[in-house]
């Protein structure tokens, strides 16, 4: 949004990118919703075998994660130094 802020687009073309933002930065939790929606069966099975996936890889996720974020911080502080 600051991006097309600071372009200062005409009053149209600042509209669509606004709608373009919207559709892009929307979509996943609209897709879920309408999934929800059309299908409840579905996404039910879809939350069951996602819960299970995380069930058996939490510790990997976590330890992933962590080095991630760890490694994102020391190689931040080592640049600022």
């Amino acid at each position: 949004m600051n991006l097309i802020v600071a372009q200062q687009p005409k009053v149209p073309l600042g509209v669509l990118d606004v709608l373009i933002y919207n559709a892009v930065w929307f979509a996943l939790p609209i897709t879920a919703l309408a999934i929800c929606i059309v299908e409840p069966a579905a996404a039910r099975e879809t939350v069951k075998a996602i819960e299970a996936w995380t069930r058996r890889h939490a510790r990997r996720v976590v330890l992933v994660i962590a080095f991630a974020v760890g490694g994102t911080l020391v190689i931040h502080g080592a640049l600022t130094i």
